[in-house]
């Protein structure tokens, strides 16, 4: 099985109830983009029409390997000729305010799986009936970034007061999906590490340009170069440890409750699916809400809490040390996440010959989520997921 072979195979299109007006202090576009994260263009724009970043407001954050579509609003004019194949923006109408996730509804998902055999697209037509029921709605691979890779959460040295430890993993841990040009500057900083004039001179752009340029005034204070970091960005690395609690929750709850039946690998390890007969799953597990935690979070189910408590005494943390204290402009957010994870739509449409891989089948999954649940996800559990015991 493939995915992503080309752009095109991974589409995604925003679905929200924005309605433009015929004025308006702000102006909405929508935004086409391939081969970028939200984040790049944003930077992009900000920089080529001098707009500052924090004028540029999007609903939610897109995939850098796909092609998505997605509302972006701002007070300033944009042209919408970008002479960039990678993005292009169209003038939608005013508005009062900015979009937000307040107006996102959710994502509808085009994937082109390739590199099917005769038992994969069998599979298919078995397991997506049950799939239609839901899965858990864990976060997938994408969402962690370079800790995918083995390199450990930003966050969790923040936390521990490791700023130096924090600051090197952000400026030179390096993800196989990196540009070559940021491999190559990530390569520069991890050699010169602490020849701070030299590399605040050397590195002119790019997220690592603010930090280096502190370090370089003050070399010691790592905290404050840190809090240089683009915002998105810092709090991007946050959510990022709080998913893989959440994941690694979740994971505890199944087993808790004997619903482990099927597994899959994914970045961080590997994630448990339930089996589910005609009847569908549990209330339950319908019902239920796992919180991103943070320090003063109130559990008030016993299995979630003790599920809870065990995922941070395996890493030698507690839930009273999520926290960056009452003083920081760091902060970890309480957010509800419903536990199961059901599309409003999911079909498959077989596609015949894959012409990129000769012999084989190619098709297309068709699913609408809500908004910040993963696609990924049910390709996984219709393709990867095996049975527990077959370890």
């Amino acid at each position: 099985m493939k995915l992503k072979q080309r752009p095109e195979d991974f589409v995604v299109e925003e679905i929200s109830d924005f309605e433009p007006v015929a004025h308006g202090p702000l102006r909405v576009y929508r935004l086409t983009k391939r081969g970028l994260a939200t984040l790049e263009v944003l930077q992009i724009l900000a920089k080529r029409y001098s707009v500052p970043m924090h004028k540029l407001r999007v609903c939610g954050l897109k995939d850098k390997y796909a092609v998505s579509t997605q509302l972006l609003s701002t007070p300033r004019v944009l042209p919408e000729e970008s002479n960039d194949p990678r993005w292009q923006v169209t003038f939608l109408g005013h508005s009062a305010e900015h979009v937000s996730s307040e107006n996102l509804r959710g994502n509808r998902f085009q994937i082109v799986v390739r590199d099917l055999d005769d038992h994969d697209i069998q599979r298919v037509a078995d397991e997506l009936a049950e799939v239609r029921h839901g899965m858990p709605n864990y976060f997938d691979s994408q969402r962690f970034g370079s800790a995918r890779h083995g390199q450990g959460f930003v966050a969790e040295r923040l936390i521990r007061g490791d700023y130096e430890g924090a600051v090197r993993l952000l400026l030179t841990a390096s993800s196989r999906y990196d540009h070559n040009r940021i491999k190559k500057r990530k390569r520069l900083i991890a050699q010169r590490w602490g020849e701070w004039e030299f590399l605040a001179k050397r590195v002119g752009y790019g997220d690592e340009r603010p930090i280096l340029r502190q370090l370089a005034r003050d070399p010691h204070d790592y905290e404050a170069a840190f809090l240089k970091a683009n915002r998105h960005l810092r709090a991007l690395l946050i959510f990022a440890f709080q998913s893989f609690i959440w994941n690694e929750t979740v994971k505890r709850l199944l087993e808790v409750w004997n619903l482990a039946a099927l597994e899959a690998e994914y970045a961080m390890g590997t994630l448990l699916f339930p089996r589910f007969g005609p009847e569908g799953p549990p209330e339950r597990l319908r019902t239920m809400d796992v919180p991103l935690v943070k320090h003063n979070t109130q559990l008030a189910d016993a299995d979630l809490r003790r599920c809870v408590d065990a995922t941070l005494a395996s890493l030698e943390l507690s839930l009273e040390q999520l926290s960056f204290g009452a003083d920081s402009p760091l902060f970890f957010k309480e957010i509800p996440r419903r536990l199961l994870l059901v599309p409003d739509e999911a079909t498959w449409d077989g596609l015949g010959e894959d012409e990129h891989n000769p012999g084989k089948h190619a098709g297309r999954l068709t699913v609408a989520l809500p908004s910040g649940a993963f696609a990924t996800l049910f390709v996984k559990r219709l393709f990867q997921a095996r049975p527990v015991d077959a370890r």
